[in-house]
């Protein structure tokens, strides 16, 4: 089940660094699906793929998904990686006992997706850079769970494509709302 779950990771990594290829060639902005989205079905499906992990944790997750919430047109495939890649982001970063919850909501003719975590949190002088390609927090704590820095700035471009902003409030040891 272990070498199961580092094969699935080391694929999902593969895949991050070939979609960064796509997107800096611009090759995924030709081959773009704008369909429309329930973004609350989406991010269930998210949550629900990291429920597992989340538990070995003793996480609580949380969904605050309005039903209500008409079609997001949006590429189904790339809003799927922005969401995995910050709710993932969130279970990892968070210790034993905490809480990751995602919100989303309507705001006027746009939608807010928060990510929110108690974890370890984010330094200041850190906000700037953790969107930037490779960029790790190496803090020690942060750099004792892994990672690329690829997911934050695949995030970044995917809300670029998409119009959208992404910002982060953050402190150490109080965790983080991106």
């Amino acid at each position: 089940e272990v070498a199961l779950q580092n094969c699935h990771r080391l694929g999902r990594l593969i895949d991050e660094i070939l979609e960064v290829s796509r997107l800096e060639q611009g090759v995924a902005q030709r081959h773009l699906d704008w369909t429309p989205v329930r973004l609350s079905d989406l991010a269930r499906k998210v949550v629900h793929f990291v429920r597992t992990e989340a538990a070995l944790k003793s996480l609580r997750l949380v969904e605050r998904l309005p039903e209500q919430l008409p079609p997001v047109v949006c590429d189904e495939r790339l809003m799927h990686l922005l969401l995995f890649n910050l709710v993932e982001n969130a279970v990892k970063f968070t210790g034993e006992g905490g809480e990751v919850a995602v919100e989303i909501e309507p705001q006027g003719h746009d939608v807010r997706v928060r990510v929110r975590d108690t974890g370890i949190g984010i330094a200041r002088e850190h906000h700037d850079r953790v969107f930037e390609k490779f960029f790790t927090v190496d803090d020690g704590s942060a750099r004792s769970h892994g990672g690329t820095g690829i997911g934050l700035y695949l995030a970044r471009e995917v809300v670029a494509i998409h119009d959208g902003t992404i910002r982060l409030e953050s402190r150490p040891g109080q965790g983080t709302i991106f």
